[in-house]
Protein backbone atom coordinates (compact mmCIF):
# COMPACT_ATOMS: atom_id res chain seq x y z
CA UNK A 1 0.00 0.00 0.00
CA UNK A 2 1.20 3.44 -0.93
CA UNK A 3 1.63 6.61 1.59
CA UNK A 4 -1.06 8.31 -0.40
CA UNK A 5 -3.54 5.15 -0.29
CA UNK A 6 -2.32 4.35 3.41
CA UNK A 7 -3.63 8.18 3.80
CA UNK A 8 -6.61 7.97 2.09
CA UNK A 9 -7.87 4.59 3.61
CA UNK A 10 -7.04 5.48 7.55
CA UNK A 11 -8.52 8.46 6.93
CA UNK A 12 -11.96 7.27 5.49
CA UNK A 13 -11.97 4.45 8.06
CA UNK A 14 -11.68 6.60 10.71
CA UNK A 15 -14.88 8.44 10.11
CA UNK A 16 -16.31 5.28 9.22
CA UNK A 17 -15.85 3.97 12.27
CA UNK A 18 -16.62 7.16 14.60
CA UNK A 19 -19.99 7.08 12.83
CA UNK A 20 -21.53 3.91 10.94
CA UNK A 21 -23.18 2.25 14.04
CA UNK A 22 -26.13 0.15 14.20
CA UNK A 23 -28.06 2.87 14.72
CA UNK A 24 -26.64 4.60 11.79
CA UNK A 25 -27.37 2.32 9.89
CA UNK A 26 -30.96 1.13 10.55
CA UNK A 27 -32.27 4.96 10.50
CA UNK A 28 -30.73 5.41 7.34
CA UNK A 29 -32.79 2.03 6.40
CA UNK A 30 -35.58 4.31 7.88
CA UNK A 31 -35.54 7.11 5.55
CA UNK A 32 -33.10 9.40 7.70
CA UNK A 33 -29.94 10.52 5.50
CA UNK A 34 -26.75 10.57 7.55
CA UNK A 35 -26.02 14.16 7.36
CA UNK A 36 -23.15 13.84 10.08
CA UNK A 37 -21.25 11.51 8.02
CA UNK A 38 -21.65 12.76 4.79
CA UNK A 39 -20.38 16.43 6.54
CA UNK A 40 -17.00 14.58 7.53
CA UNK A 41 -16.50 12.81 4.56
CA UNK A 42 -16.70 15.87 2.41
CA UNK A 43 -14.48 17.82 4.69
CA UNK A 44 -11.83 15.33 4.25
CA UNK A 45 -12.70 15.63 0.56
CA UNK A 46 -12.59 11.92 -0.14
CA UNK A 47 -16.04 12.44 -2.63
CA UNK A 48 -13.29 13.84 -4.97
CA UNK A 49 -10.56 11.99 -3.82
CA UNK A 50 -10.37 10.79 -8.09
CA UNK A 51 -9.76 14.13 -9.24
CA UNK A 52 -6.94 16.06 -9.92
CA UNK A 53 -5.35 19.01 -7.13
CA UNK A 54 -6.93 21.62 -9.89
CA UNK A 55 -10.30 19.92 -9.69
CA UNK A 56 -10.09 20.08 -5.78
CA UNK A 57 -9.23 16.61 -5.72
CA UNK A 58 -6.05 14.31 -4.46
CA UNK A 59 -5.32 12.83 -7.80
CA UNK A 60 -6.16 9.71 -6.34
CA UNK A 61 -6.43 6.22 -8.98
CA UNK A 62 -9.02 3.87 -9.02
CA UNK A 63 -5.95 1.47 -7.42
CA UNK A 64 -5.81 4.72 -4.98
CA UNK A 65 -9.46 4.26 -3.48
CA UNK A 66 -10.13 0.58 -3.20
CA UNK A 67 -9.31 0.47 0.26
CA UNK A 68 -11.94 3.07 0.61
CA UNK A 69 -15.11 1.16 -1.19
CA UNK A 70 -13.92 -2.11 0.41
CA UNK A 71 -13.96 -0.68 3.87
CA UNK A 72 -17.36 0.95 3.02
CA UNK A 73 -19.20 -2.45 2.52
CA UNK A 74 -17.57 -4.18 5.38
CA UNK A 75 -19.14 -1.38 7.38
CA UNK A 76 -22.48 -1.55 5.24
CA UNK A 77 -22.00 2.03 5.41
CA UNK A 78 -25.25 3.93 4.51
CA UNK A 79 -24.04 6.02 1.37
CA UNK A 80 -23.43 5.08 -2.19
CA UNK A 81 -19.79 6.99 -1.57
CA UNK A 82 -18.42 4.93 -4.65
CA UNK A 83 -21.30 6.22 -6.77
CA UNK A 84 -20.54 10.12 -5.64
CA UNK A 85 -16.52 9.47 -6.27
CA UNK A 86 -17.44 7.86 -9.92
CA UNK A 87 -19.61 11.21 -10.38
CA UNK A 88 -16.76 13.62 -9.94
CA UNK A 89 -14.27 11.27 -11.42
CA UNK A 90 -16.60 11.37 -14.50
CA UNK A 91 -17.63 15.40 -14.55
CA UNK A 92 -13.93 15.88 -14.53
CA UNK A 93 -13.57 13.81 -17.74
CA UNK A 94 -15.92 15.28 -19.69
CA UNK A 95 -15.89 18.72 -18.36
CA UNK A 96 -18.81 19.37 -16.65
CA UNK A 97 -19.12 21.31 -12.25
CA UNK A 98 -21.20 19.46 -10.52
CA UNK A 99 -22.50 19.36 -6.91
CA UNK A 100 -20.66 18.15 -4.29
CA UNK A 101 -23.83 15.24 -3.69
CA UNK A 102 -23.89 14.84 -7.27
CA UNK A 103 -24.22 10.81 -7.82
CA UNK A 104 -23.01 9.18 -10.80
CA UNK A 105 -26.15 6.69 -12.90
CA UNK A 106 -25.20 4.53 -15.61
CA UNK A 107 -26.99 3.71 -19.04
CA UNK A 108 -25.19 0.94 -20.82
CA UNK A 109 -25.34 0.20 -24.05
CA UNK A 110 -25.75 -3.07 -24.01
CA UNK A 111 -25.91 -5.49 -21.19
CA UNK A 112 -28.96 -7.00 -18.36
CA UNK A 113 -30.70 -3.43 -19.24
CA UNK A 114 -29.64 -1.61 -21.55
CA UNK A 115 -30.30 2.06 -21.86
CA UNK A 116 -32.11 2.49 -18.53
CA UNK A 117 -29.80 4.32 -16.06
CA UNK A 118 -30.31 2.48 -13.12
CA UNK A 119 -29.39 3.09 -9.42
CA UNK A 120 -30.21 0.28 -7.35
CA UNK A 121 -28.48 1.09 -3.85
CA UNK A 122 -29.47 4.74 -3.09
CA UNK A 123 -29.15 3.81 0.58
CA UNK A 124 -29.34 7.52 1.16
CA UNK A 125 -32.03 10.50 0.62
CA UNK A 126 -28.72 12.67 0.40
CA UNK A 127 -28.13 13.00 -2.94
CA UNK A 128 -29.57 16.12 -4.97
CA UNK A 129 -28.17 15.60 -8.04
CA UNK A 130 -27.54 12.79 -10.66
CA UNK A 131 -24.01 12.91 -13.35
CA UNK A 132 -25.95 9.93 -15.88
CA UNK A 133 -23.45 8.43 -18.16
CA UNK A 134 -25.38 7.27 -21.40
CA UNK A 135 -22.72 4.85 -23.16
CA UNK A 136 -24.49 4.86 -26.55
CA UNK A 137 -25.24 8.70 -26.90
CA UNK A 138 -21.45 9.05 -25.51
CA UNK A 139 -22.43 11.99 -23.18
CA UNK A 140 -22.57 12.85 -19.51
CA UNK A 141 -25.72 14.80 -18.70
CA UNK A 142 -25.75 16.87 -14.76
CA UNK A 143 -29.41 16.47 -13.78
CA UNK A 144 -32.09 16.72 -10.60
CA UNK A 145 -32.70 13.96 -8.78
CA UNK A 146 -36.32 13.95 -8.75
CA UNK A 147 -37.68 12.51 -5.85
CA UNK A 148 -40.28 8.99 -6.87
CA UNK A 149 -41.76 6.77 -4.41
CA UNK A 150 -39.75 3.44 -5.21
CA UNK A 151 -39.46 0.29 -3.81
CA UNK A 152 -36.68 -1.01 -1.19
CA UNK A 153 -34.00 -3.76 -2.12
CA UNK A 154 -33.30 -6.90 0.57
CA UNK A 155 -30.92 -4.13 2.03
CA UNK A 156 -32.97 -1.46 2.37
CA UNK A 157 -31.30 0.62 -0.60
CA UNK A 158 -34.73 2.42 -2.65
CA UNK A 159 -34.58 0.97 -6.25
CA UNK A 160 -34.56 3.75 -8.37
CA UNK A 161 -35.12 2.83 -12.63
CA UNK A 162 -34.78 6.06 -14.65
CA UNK A 163 -34.48 7.24 -18.01
CA UNK A 164 -32.25 9.87 -18.49
CA UNK A 165 -34.46 12.07 -21.07
CA UNK A 166 -37.05 12.19 -17.94
CA UNK A 167 -34.86 14.00 -16.09
CA UNK A 168 -34.71 17.71 -15.39
CA UNK A 169 -31.28 18.42 -17.45
CA UNK A 170 -28.81 20.64 -16.48
CA UNK A 171 -26.31 20.29 -18.75
CA UNK A 172 -24.88 17.88 -21.37
CA UNK A 173 -21.32 17.12 -22.57
CA UNK A 174 -19.45 14.60 -24.52
CA UNK A 175 -17.96 11.47 -22.78
CA UNK A 176 -16.00 8.51 -24.45
CA UNK A 177 -13.84 5.84 -21.97
CA UNK A 178 -12.47 3.96 -24.52
CA UNK A 179 -11.80 0.79 -22.41
CA UNK A 180 -14.38 1.46 -19.72
CA UNK A 181 -18.24 0.76 -19.88
CA UNK A 182 -20.94 2.30 -17.45
CA UNK A 183 -22.33 -1.49 -16.50
CA UNK A 184 -17.94 -2.48 -16.09
CA UNK A 185 -17.31 0.91 -13.54
CA UNK A 186 -20.55 0.22 -11.73
CA UNK A 187 -19.62 -4.41 -11.75
CA UNK A 188 -16.16 -2.88 -9.99
CA UNK A 189 -17.82 -0.88 -7.32
CA UNK A 190 -19.85 -3.82 -6.30
CA UNK A 191 -17.12 -6.13 -6.51
CA UNK A 192 -15.11 -4.02 -4.31
CA UNK A 193 -17.97 -2.89 -1.64
CA UNK A 194 -19.32 -7.42 -1.73
CA UNK A 195 -15.16 -8.28 -1.06
CA UNK A 196 -15.55 -6.20 2.29
CA UNK A 197 -19.05 -7.20 3.14
CA UNK A 198 -17.74 -10.79 3.13
CA UNK A 199 -14.50 -10.26 4.89
CA UNK A 200 -16.44 -8.57 7.82
CA UNK A 201 -19.07 -11.66 7.80
CA UNK A 202 -15.73 -14.01 8.23
CA UNK A 203 -14.48 -11.81 10.89
CA UNK A 204 -17.73 -11.72 12.62
CA UNK A 205 -18.31 -15.66 11.88
CA UNK A 206 -14.73 -16.65 13.12
CA UNK A 207 -15.44 -14.60 16.64
CA UNK A 208 -18.81 -16.09 17.42
CA UNK A 209 -17.65 -19.68 16.65
CA UNK A 210 -15.11 -18.66 19.06
CA UNK A 211 -17.87 -17.29 22.11
CA UNK A 212 -20.06 -19.62 21.78
CA UNK A 213 -20.01 -22.99 23.55
CA UNK A 214 -21.65 -25.86 23.49
CA UNK A 215 -21.06 -29.51 24.75
CA UNK A 216 -18.44 -27.65 26.76
CA UNK A 217 -16.29 -26.26 24.48
CA UNK A 218 -16.49 -23.39 21.78
CA UNK A 219 -18.69 -24.82 18.70
CA UNK A 220 -15.23 -23.47 16.64
CA UNK A 221 -12.99 -26.50 18.33
CA UNK A 222 -15.27 -28.74 16.42
CA UNK A 223 -14.10 -30.01 12.88
CA UNK A 224 -17.44 -29.57 10.60
CA UNK A 225 -17.59 -25.55 11.96
CA UNK A 226 -13.58 -25.28 11.03
CA UNK A 227 -13.91 -26.89 7.33
CA UNK A 228 -17.11 -24.80 6.85
CA UNK A 229 -15.18 -21.46 8.13
CA UNK A 230 -11.60 -22.44 5.84
CA UNK A 231 -14.05 -22.70 2.86
CA UNK A 232 -15.41 -19.57 3.73
CA UNK A 233 -11.76 -17.91 3.71
CA UNK A 234 -11.05 -19.29 1.12
CA UNK A 235 -13.76 -17.94 -0.71
CA UNK A 236 -13.00 -14.44 0.56
CA UNK A 237 -9.71 -14.10 -0.23
CA UNK A 238 -10.10 -15.29 -3.68
CA UNK A 239 -13.07 -12.14 -4.23
CA UNK A 240 -10.60 -9.59 -2.64
CA UNK A 241 -7.62 -10.35 -4.71
CA UNK A 242 -9.90 -9.94 -7.84
CA UNK A 243 -11.60 -7.15 -6.72
CA UNK A 244 -8.13 -5.49 -5.88
CA UNK A 245 -6.43 -6.59 -9.81
CA UNK A 246 -9.56 -4.92 -11.31
CA UNK A 247 -9.39 -1.14 -9.35
CA UNK A 248 -5.80 -1.83 -10.55
CA UNK A 249 -6.06 -2.60 -13.82
CA UNK A 250 -9.68 -1.32 -15.07
CA UNK A 251 -9.51 -3.85 -17.69
CA UNK A 252 -13.23 -5.03 -18.74
CA UNK A 253 -12.20 -8.54 -18.41
CA UNK A 254 -10.55 -8.17 -15.05
CA UNK A 255 -13.92 -6.59 -13.35
CA UNK A 256 -16.14 -8.94 -15.41
CA UNK A 257 -13.70 -12.06 -13.35
CA UNK A 258 -14.02 -9.75 -9.92
CA UNK A 259 -18.00 -9.66 -10.05
CA UNK A 260 -18.27 -12.75 -10.96
CA UNK A 261 -15.70 -14.62 -8.46
CA UNK A 262 -17.76 -12.07 -5.40
CA UNK A 263 -21.03 -13.70 -6.79
CA UNK A 264 -19.77 -17.22 -7.00
CA UNK A 265 -18.39 -16.41 -2.77
CA UNK A 266 -20.97 -14.53 -1.55
CA UNK A 267 -23.49 -17.27 -2.28
CA UNK A 268 -21.02 -19.92 -0.18
CA UNK A 269 -19.98 -16.67 2.37
CA UNK A 270 -24.06 -16.22 3.28
CA UNK A 271 -24.38 -19.46 3.79
CA UNK A 272 -21.80 -20.36 6.22
CA UNK A 273 -22.15 -17.38 8.32
CA UNK A 274 -25.71 -18.02 9.26
CA UNK A 275 -25.12 -21.00 8.88
CA UNK A 276 -22.18 -20.87 11.79
CA UNK A 277 -24.76 -18.17 13.61
CA UNK A 278 -27.46 -19.75 13.83
CA UNK A 279 -30.77 -17.74 14.70
CA UNK A 280 -28.87 -15.36 16.24
CA UNK A 281 -27.76 -14.41 12.48
CA UNK A 282 -31.11 -13.16 11.52
CA UNK A 283 -31.99 -10.83 14.38
CA UNK A 284 -32.13 -7.21 13.19
CA UNK A 285 -29.88 -6.68 16.46
CA UNK A 286 -27.09 -7.94 15.14
CA UNK A 287 -24.32 -6.96 13.00
CA UNK A 288 -24.37 -9.93 10.30
CA UNK A 289 -27.93 -9.17 8.49
CA UNK A 290 -26.57 -5.70 7.74
CA UNK A 291 -23.75 -7.48 6.14
CA UNK A 292 -25.81 -10.51 4.03
CA UNK A 293 -28.78 -8.61 2.74
CA UNK A 294 -26.53 -6.11 1.19
CA UNK A 295 -24.47 -9.47 -0.67
CA UNK A 296 -27.84 -10.55 -1.48
CA UNK A 297 -28.93 -7.17 -3.00
CA UNK A 298 -25.07 -6.18 -4.73
CA UNK A 299 -24.93 -9.54 -6.41
CA UNK A 300 -27.51 -8.67 -8.34
CA UNK A 301 -26.34 -5.53 -9.58
CA UNK A 302 -24.63 -4.01 -12.56
CA UNK A 303 -25.07 -7.47 -13.79
CA UNK A 304 -25.68 -10.87 -11.54
CA UNK A 305 -23.44 -13.72 -11.44
CA UNK A 306 -25.06 -15.97 -14.31
CA UNK A 307 -24.68 -13.06 -16.56
CA UNK A 308 -21.00 -12.32 -15.89
CA UNK A 309 -19.83 -16.07 -16.08
CA UNK A 310 -21.55 -16.21 -20.15
CA UNK A 311 -19.57 -13.30 -20.87
CA UNK A 312 -16.32 -14.58 -19.44
CA UNK A 313 -16.99 -18.03 -20.82
CA UNK A 314 -18.18 -16.63 -23.79
CA UNK A 315 -14.76 -14.60 -24.33
CA UNK A 316 -12.47 -17.98 -23.27
CA UNK A 317 -14.24 -19.82 -25.97
CA UNK A 318 -13.84 -17.36 -28.29
CA UNK A 319 -10.03 -17.11 -27.91
CA UNK A 320 -9.19 -21.00 -28.77
CA UNK A 321 -7.93 -24.04 -27.52
CA UNK A 322 -4.26 -22.86 -28.35
CA UNK A 323 -4.24 -18.89 -27.19
CA UNK A 324 -6.59 -19.30 -24.18
CA UNK A 325 -3.78 -19.51 -21.99
CA UNK A 326 -1.14 -16.88 -22.85
CA UNK A 327 -4.73 -14.44 -23.88
CA UNK A 328 -5.49 -15.01 -20.28
CA UNK A 329 -2.18 -14.39 -18.83
CA UNK A 330 -1.35 -11.26 -21.22
CA UNK A 331 -5.08 -10.12 -20.21
CA UNK A 332 -5.77 -9.97 -24.39
CA UNK A 333 -9.60 -11.70 -23.63
CA UNK A 334 -11.70 -9.28 -24.84
CA UNK A 335 -15.30 -9.42 -23.70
Amino acid sequence: MSELQSMIFETADRIFADHVTHDLIAKSEAGEAPHDLWRDLTFAGLPKALCSEAAGGIGGTWSDVFGIIKAAGARAVPLPLGEIMAAHWLAEQAGLAVPEDAIAVFAAASGPEPGVTVQISLESSLPTHLVAWDEAARTLSLAVLKEADSPRSIAGARQLSLHITDQEIIEIAPLDLPGMSPLALGAMLRAAQMAGAMEAALRLSVDYVNERVQFGRPIGKFQAIQQQLAMMSGHVAAAARAAQVAFETNSAFDIACAKLIAGEAAEVVTDVAHQVHGAIGFTYEYQLQFLTRRLWSWGSEFGATAYWAERVGGATLATGPDAVWSAITENRLVL
